[in-house]
């Protein structure tokens, strides 16, 4: 929290609580205006914040009223802030966090949470509301929506309003070709997990498209640049399961090895759309994690030494074949 305001501090001279307190200083504030600013926390007890407004003070307690400008910042480690106005709010959310808990007793334990406690320090009515998920391993771009009508808006249209969504993928394997489409009808079993069938005689499937180009590769992994036409659940996961190179560290969709990045290899780059309210294009970005470029330079320099070691032994070869035959010719 940032505030640029004119501070009063004052010393209390008698038993008193903190509405008469006010009252007696600040004539003609009213009651109703001294718990607007505890609410907003601009007063503080001897150096802390207090929304009490009958809180007992004693003779020496310090009172400080902050009267101005109160600006409010989301300090998390775990999310960045990107955008906010009056209708919506972006965040680059870490890999490991929620986006949307599923246990309401606890706190913070979700990009929600996180972001709902930030707006009600703003304004204690205010709300907040999910339109995409983003799973708890994936990091990257993700919106939520501050009111009602703006999440009916973009539930109701979300292919309409949406333009973009781009992430990019670690993967076991490189995908060949290199560049195509994967599209099939995903279900979802009992046990929650998603999987493909190529047709969708039966009704239940949800048709799932995705746009795949290969950007980089070793031998043994590749980045992925992933368009979503779709947006299933598990959809990326389980379409490059579907061609055999599933993305590392993702056990429940067949990866075998364990993450080389120690992390799912899964990163929501880029989230474009359409402004609900004033129909401006938006687009936000968020670079991909470092460990992910790291890990593949690493690779792409181990194997280039191996096949460097390799063309050295086999040039030496060679020569000594070469030397060998001279001699003979010789003799």
């Amino acid at each position: 929290m940032i505030k640029r305001s004119k501070q009063t501090i004052l010393t209390v001279k008698s038993e008193t609580n903190l509405t008469n307190f006010m009252t007696e200083k600040f004539s003609g504030m009213s009651r109703t205006s001294i718990k607007k600013l505890l609410q907003s926390g601009q007063i503080c007890i001897n150096g802390k914040p207090t929304t009490q407004y009958n809180y007992a003070l004693h003779i020496g307690d310090t009172v400080l009223l902050n009267t101005g400008k109160v600006e409010y910042t989301l300090k998390d480690t775990r999310l960045k802030l990107l955008y906010e106005d009056d209708d919506l709010i972006v965040v680059d959310k870490s890999a490991g966090l929620l986006s949307v808990s599923v246990t309401a007793d606890k706190k913070d334990t979700s990009a929600f949470q996180i972001i709902e406690r930030y707006l009600k320090r703003k304004d204690p009515n205010a709300k907040l509301f999910v339109v995409h998920r983003l799973d708890k391993a994936t990091s990257g771009v993700m919106m939520f929506v501050k009111n009602a009508e703006i999440q009916h808006l973009m539930r109701d249209n979300w292919k309409g309003y949406v333009t973009e969504r781009t992430y990019i993928a670690m993967t076991e394997g490189v995908p060949y070709p290199f560049e195509d489409t994967i599209e099939s009808y995903l279900h979802e079993n009992r046990r929650q997990t998603m999987y493909s069938e190529l047709d969708g005689e039966d009704g239940n499937g949800k048709l799932s498209v995705t746009h795949y180009c290969v950007v980089r590769r070793t031998g043994k992994h590749a980045l992925v640049k992933l368009n979503l036409e779709t947006g299933r659940k598990n959809q990326i996961r389980v379409h490059m399961h579907d061609i055999g190179c599933p993305i590392v560290g993702d056990i429940k969709y067949g990866a075998q090895e364990e993450s080389p990045i120690r992390r799912l290899g899964l990163h929501a780059t880029t989230l474009s759309f359409t402004h609900p309210r004033t129909e401006e294009t938006l687009t936000f970005t968020s670079p991909l994690p470092r460990q992910f470029n790291s890990f593949m330079e690493k690779e792409y320099q181990e194997e280039k030494t191996k096949a460097q070691v390799k063309e050295e032994a086999r040039q030496k070869k060679g020569l000594n074949r070469r030397t060998t035959d001279q001699r003979k010719k010789k003799d």
